[in-house]
């Protein structure tokens, strides 16, 4: 009879944290992206549109704009790494992309937050910077690389804050996306809300936000979040009052 109510148990836990916790991916692409909320997608991002994937809705806001969404200025990009549609342009994209990502650029800041208005947890992007063509990481003048600013916010408020740095143009011209793993006590935080934003540098080291110098310029791809970080408590909340009910049992 034990080894039959541990192996119930064992199969409830697994069962319930592979349905409720599982990790989702926001890809940028693919069906399930809904664009509806984006009027200029899936190329220009405007001040206050929407991307909607699964459970989560991103948006791309003007950081210096307190007022009513403006769609007149543009503050990011939905772009197809597939065909290149960066090339156009007179900015160096990363090149080892897997499909669509989320540029940002001018003031923008995409901020990720659940649909329903729930808790979330982050545990890792893809990113890479976006530069100007004609300037590589080692010339004198010019935007250099930069790094990602990530801002979490719990529900009363508070807020946590990490950095992850950008490799700037390499002797070719591009860049490339790297992956960046949150630390893991922030992964574990419940978040309502994350903010990115971009720090520009030059030659001599200096960074300045994209509120600063309108030149928040970075990929975002791959967002790793689980949607109902709560449902393991309350697995392990069960079992224990599970084992411990058994155990009054057998000891009466």
């Amino acid at each position: 009879m034990k080894q039959l109510f541990r192996k119930l148990t064992l199969a409830l836990a697994v069962s319930l944290a592979a349905s409720g916790a599982q990790a989702g991916l926001i890809t940028f692409d693919g069906p399930s992206l809904d664009t509806s909320n984006a009027p200029f997608a899936p190329f220009f991002m405007t001040d206050g549109d929407t991307l909607v994937q699964g459970s989560f809705a991103v948006t791309t806001f003007n950081a210096t704009n307190s007022g009513a969404p403006d769609h007149s200025s543009l503050v990011g990009a939905l772009i197809d790494g597939v065909n290149n549609q960066c090339d156009s342009s007179s900015l160096s994209c990363p090149k080892n992309n897997r499909g669509a990502y989320l540029a940002s650029a001018n003031d923008g800041v995409p901020v990720l937050q659940k649909i329903n208005g729930g808790i979330f947890n982050l545990i890792s992007f893809r990113a890479a910077f976006i530069g100007d063509v004609g300037f590589t990481n080692t010339e004198a003048s010019g935007i250099r690389a930069g790094f990602m600013r990530v801002i979490g916010v719990l529900a009363d408020g508070s807020f946590t804050i990490t950095d992850a740095s950008l490799a700037g143009i390499d002797s070719s011209g591009s860049t490339s996306f790297a992956t960046f793993f949150l630390p893991t006590a922030m992964q574990a935080m419940n978040f309502v809300e994350v903010d990115f934003f971009g720090f520009s540098c030059n030659s001599d080291g200096s960074c300045t936000d994209a509120f600063t110098n309108n030149r928040g310029q970075f990929a975002l791809d791959d967002v790793e979040v689980i949607p109902e970080p709560g449902i393991l408590l309350l697995v392990a909340s069960a079992l224990g009052a599970l084992a411990f009910t058994r155990r009054g049992r057998r000891s009466v």
